[in-house]
């Protein structure tokens, strides 16, 4: 079967090959962005024995004996469980989802200073 002139198998082989490609874009991209995390970023992640994700901010990054950027043991976390409720625990590298960017207040607020008489 043929579709203008080009083969289904082809197509077909084409598609895989770009989504293995965007697989691979998106790996290399969060690796970079996990290499970036430090105290105060915002990530998304699973807690290990549940199925479900949580996002929380980062309070700690645990480094191994040598202490480098790369040498990253682990993470503590918030887990926010309602406004009135915060817990803190350990994730491994490999449980972050996403790493949250929020965008800094874009509000410009002008300080006018009353003029004294």
């Amino acid at each position: 079967m043929e579709t203008y002139g080009i083969p289904l198998f082809f197509i077909a082989c084409l598609l895989a090959a770009l989504w293995e490609h965007l697989r691979q874009v998106r790996a290399s991209s969060l690796k970079r962005a996990i290499s970036q995390i430090t105290e105060g970023t915002r990530i998304r992640y699973k807690h290990r024995p549940l199925p479900q994700y949580f996002e929380g901010e980062v309070l700690a990054v645990l480094r191994g004996e040598r202490g480098e950027r790369e040498d990253v043991t682990g993470y503590y976390v918030t887990e926010e469980w309602g406004p009135s409720y915060t817990y803190a625990h350990e994730i491994a590298p490999e449980d972050i989802l996403a790493v949250l960017k929020h965008k800094k207040a874009s509000v410009k607020t002008r300080l006018s200073i009353p003029m004294l008489c």
